[in-house]
């Protein structure tokens, strides 16, 4: 989950007045904080298992998901470049999900 976040991160755009608050070199671990714990809000309103990126960094992403035990859910589809900028990149949560998997050398997605 962490690395699907940093990529989509990676590949996203800074937006806007975002520039206020942009990062360029963010860690994997500092990018993860920042969205899993909603440091964009004042209270973290998503559940122990979910990730909401809005504004990460200064980075529109508007990407979401959750999970259980073995299974990831997608919150978020049909990426817009004007909220969902990193869908140049991965225009899909398969093809995020794909590039997270072959960099962690996970050898298969498993699919219903």
């Amino acid at each position: 989950m962490k690395r699907m976040v940093y990529l989509a991160y990676q590949a996203s755009s800074v937006q806007g007045a975002g520039c206020l608050r942009a990062i360029d070199y963010a860690t994997e671990e500092e990018v993860w904080d920042q969205a899993y714990n909603e440091k964009d809000y004042a209270v973290k309103r998503s559940a122990v298992n979910k990730v909401h990126c809005d504004y990460v960094f200064g980075r529109m992403m508007k990407w979401s998901c959750e999970w259980h035990r073995d299974t990831i859910f997608f919150l978020t589809h049909n990426f817009v470049r004007d909220y969902q900028s990193f869908c140049k990149k991965y225009p899909g949560n398969e093809s995020l999900a794909k590039a997270a998997i072959e960099l962690l050398g996970i050898d298969a997605l498993v699919e219903d």
